[in-house]
């Protein structure tokens, strides 16, 4: 699954942003939902799939991420003096002039202006002087920046909506799982689908129903607890004979959310495959 991912960026994404410089800035949503598509398809997860969730697990960033960068860069070369004399940054002039002037209202210019405001070089643009410039590390930085505010946004949608209580305690840091490197195709479906809402457990499908959370409790057991992952695989007294067979006896003995996210986030190979199994066997007594 890796090895599509990185397929996927170095393949596609360079098809998608061809030109990018000068039409990014009003439909990269376009080629984000293009990326969205494609990795739910191969992850085999459903349309309604957060997409911080699919982020998260993949380590990729949106695409509109890599048009913002090329555009930023341009913009760069456009108010350079060596290249003073190109039409392009003559035309760019002229349009500046008129922004300035309040005689057109660019988009383009505006989008400019909103994006060194957000990476905490306003002065750029009221100064539009580059000379000091270094375009290597501008491009660094740039890039840098763009990821680490979408990790924060990343970090507060997480934070803020019931809908990722359980991928929260199992997904603390943004970046490519080590699963999908780990683990055949068909184990890596049954994980995510699991990890990213995409089963059948009640506190998943009774939310359609707006069915409040405390109530959507497991039918599996008299607990009344509320039935997500972190119960069936470690508390309901219903799967206690898979679970003595799949999971580890150091996570079994007195379970806590800390060893259900060590236990999500190991590297080894056998271990991940029990799990897998055990999630399978949640899937299918869910499905009867």
């Amino acid at each position: 699954m890796d090895v599509t991912i990185d397929m996927f960026n170095k393949m596609i994404v360079p098809i998608l942003t061809y030109g990018c410089e000068v039409w990014g800035f009003t439909n990269a949503d376009i080629v984000d939902r293009l990326q969205l598509k494609f990795l739910k398809i191969v992850l085999r997860l459903r349309r309604s799939t957060p997409s911080h969730m699919i982020y998260g697990e993949t380590g990729m960033y949106p695409i509109a991420l890599t048009i913002k960068n090329r555009i930023m860069n341009y913009w760069v070369k456009l108010v350079s003096h060596e290249n003073r004399n190109k039409l392009s940054s003559i035309v760019y002039k002229f349009l500046y002039k008129l922004y300035r002037q309040g005689e057109h209202e660019s988009l383009y210019l505006k989008y400019v202006r909103d994006t060194l405001i957000d990476l905490g070089l306003p002065y750029l643009w009221e100064s539009h002087d580059v000379t000091h410039v270094n375009t290597a590390q501008f491009k660094y930085f740039v890039k840098r920046q763009t990821q680490d505010l979408f990790i924060l946004e990343w970090h507060n949608v997480l934070a803020e909506s019931s809908m990722y209580n359980n991928y929260r305690i199992i997904k603390s840091t943004f970046g490519q799982e080590r699963y999908l490197t780990i683990l055949p195709y068909n184990c890596i479906i049954s994980f995510i689908r699991f990890r990213t809402t995409n089963n059948l457990l009640p506190v998943n499908v009774q939310r359609y129903y707006n069915i409040h959370r405390d109530e959507r409790t497991c039918d599996k057991c008299l607990s009344n607890d509320t039935a997500d992952e972190f119960h069936c695989l470690f508390v309901c007294p219903y799967f206690e004979a898979i679970r003595e067979k799949c999971i580890p006896c150091i996570h079994v003995a007195q379970p806590s959310y800390h060893k259900y996210n060590h236990l999500f986030n190991s590297h080894d190979k056998p271990t991940l495959l029990k799990l897998k199994h055990m999630i399978d066997v949640i899937n299918k007594s869910l499905s009867q």
